[in-house]
């Protein structure tokens, strides 16, 4: 179920990338908070009308059919909490849009983004197999559960595992071992999962080398700011007219904008009549 918004997200920021629309904003003034942020509300949204739906096919559309009278008793998760597996369904889908980011940084070509996408999903899923023994050591658990997809199978073992037993995964239990994991365990390798992957897409969209755009020193999030500030100048002649043009990434920046803006003046004035 998660295939879909995955897809659909990354084929549109490449092409975004793909078809200039986001250099295009960027000249206007747009920032990477805002775009970024634009971003994940909207795939949070679509991630949150998911889980929601989810949930109520598990659970509450069967708890509102049985209250009809004769309708048979065959609610799917009757002993887990509502809000473990809403929790567990929104917190998973948030930890993918990390594997969105990554994968946009890699590529300019949206339709081999959107399937190349697809084919991490599952191929991550595949780590799964390393850590099948209910014995296995914990800190193998935790490396094999840095791929989201493994920490969910993990999350959705331990529920069951529960949902089986009649006791159900509730919020008093959420720390109970099963195989050395648990239902909060898996939450907050969720969060985890999250928390590197944003970071490492974020990084990588600032470094990897664009087709438009200036890329940034692989340091520059920890270089001085004097180095990345240091500034190598060389004359460019843009509608007959000579501009300095600075290398550092923030003036590169401004740099381009005026290009652009001093191109488009000269090309409207010679195509006037």
């Amino acid at each position: 179920m998660y295939i879909p918004p995955l897809y659909r997200t990354v084929y549109r920021i490449v092409q975004e990338k793909e078809s200039r629309v986001k250099e295009s904003m960027k000249m206007m003034g747009l920032t990477d908070t805002a775009y970024w942020a634009s971003w994940y509300t909207y795939y949070t949204t679509v991630n949150f009308v998911i889980s929601f739906l989810s949930w109520f096919m598990l659970n509450g559309l069967w708890k509102m059919m049985r209250k009809i009278k004769g309708f048979p008793d065959i609610v799917v998760m009757k002993d887990t909490g509502d809000g473990v597996i809403f929790l567990t369904l929104f917190l998973y889908g948030q930890s993918l849009f990390g594997l969105v980011l990554i994968i946009q940084s890699l590529f300019s070509r949206a339709r081999s983004a959107a399937i190349t996408t697809t084919v991490v999903y599952f191929g991550s899923a595949i780590l799964f197999v390393l850590i099948q023994d209910p014995n296995q050591a914990p800190s193998k658990v935790l490396a094999c559960s840095l791929s989201p997809t493994v920490a969910m199978t993990k999350t959705v073992q331990v529920i069951g595992a529960f949902e089986g037993s009649s006791v159900g995964a509730r919020m008093n239990n959420l720390n109970a071992d099963v195989g050395s994991f648990s239902v909060m365990l898996g939450w907050k390798m969720f969060l985890f999962d999250a928390f590197w992957t944003y970071l490492l897409g974020l990084y990588l969209d600032q470094v990897m080398p664009k087709t438009f755009g200036v890329r940034r020193h692989p340091c520059f999030c920890i270089l001085p700011r004097s180095c990345r500030s240091k500034k190598r100048t060389s004359m460019a002649k843009v509608g007959g007219m000579s501009v300095l043009k600075p290398q550092s990434s923030e003036d590169q920046e401004q740099t381009r904008h005026k290009f652009v803006d001093e191109t488009f003046k000269f090309e409207t004035k010679n195509m006037s009549p």
